[in-house]
């Protein structure tokens, strides 16, 4: 359901479904909370109409919760279920950033106890979330969005965790699908093009490798099988890295943006600026 709501939220947006888009990206917030990254870019951009639609839905569900369950439950998940799954799980199914950080720089040696917190190391969440969410605003803020804003920031909401079991991952495949647009990769030379190909192609190995188990014994003797102990997180900086590439050197415009009054064909908005030639304006 989270999948497919955040789906629905990007179809919607590039749509200009704005209430649609708002809802969507609530639902997928209120069942993992992450995707809140969705509301907050909805904020900056000022799609007034998007984040009401998110904030009143984020409270019809809320009250529901609470006729259907009951106050005492709501209760206890408020006070007890969430702190405690903010502390994460140093596990290495947990594929969060600050968790691989965590398993690379704390002195514990069994990073497959699900008991075991992340510690400080949970505080980068919202570091990671500000700065991944600053940084895909940033790129968009003088120019028409490209389509790759919302797929870029399932990423990131997957890598501010502090919880992303390894299965989370699998919500990377939106911006695989999106990386398949034709409008990527219409000015990229056969070079670039592989060479963009073969990172992607990377990044999905090490998203879809199976996770090792590593004994504490090895661990405390060779320091390097930490970093194996996040290959799923490097797989989704790697795609972050690709879409931030293509956000940066490709214009890709939306549905609503080919109605603003712009005539000029898609070919001369999908261009590089590291061309000679000079970019076209």
């Amino acid at each position: 359901w989270v999948m497919l709501s955040l789906a629905v939220s990007i179809w919607a947006y590039r749509h200009e479904r704005w209430y649609l888009a708002g809802i969507a990206a609530a639902l997928a917030t209120v069942l993992k909370i992450s995707p809140i990254v969705f509301i907050i870019y909805f904020v900056l951009r000022q799609r007034i109409r998007s984040v009401f639609a998110a904030v009143l839905t984020i409270l019809v569900l809320l009250g529901l919760a609470l006729l259907i369950g009951g106050s005492q439950n709501m209760r206890t998940f408020v006070l007890t279920v969430a702190p405690t799954l903010s502390y994460g799980s140093l596990h290495t199914e947990n594929q969060s950033l600050p968790a691989w950080f965590a398993r690379l720089f704390t002195p514990i040696n069994d990073v497959t106890n699900f008991s075991v917190g992340i510690g400080i190391y949970r505080l980068c969440g919202p570091v990671i979330a500000a700065l991944g969410i600053a940084i895909v605003w940033y790129t968009n803020r003088q120019r028409p969005e490209h389509h790759l804003t919302l797929p870029l920031l399932i990423i990131i909401a997957l890598l501010m965790g502090p919880i992303t079991w390894d299965h989370y991952t699998s919500w990377a495949i939106i911006t695989l699908i999106s990386f398949a647009d034709g409008s990527l990769w219409r000015a990229c030379s056969p070079s670039q093009q592989r060479g963009l190909q073969t990172i992607i192609v990377t990044g999905a190995y090490l998203l879809a490798a199976p996770m090792l188990s590593i004994a504490p014994e090895a661990i405390a003797e060779f320091w390097w099988l930490r970093l194996l102990t996040g290959s799923k997180t490097v797989g989704l900086l790697v795609w972050f890295g690709v879409g931030l590439w293509f956000m940066q050197h490709t214009f890709a415009r939306g549905p609503w943006q080919r109605r603003e009054g712009e005539r000029r064909s898609a070919n001369q908005y999908s261009c590089f600026r590291s061309k000679r030639k000079g970019v076209i304006a």
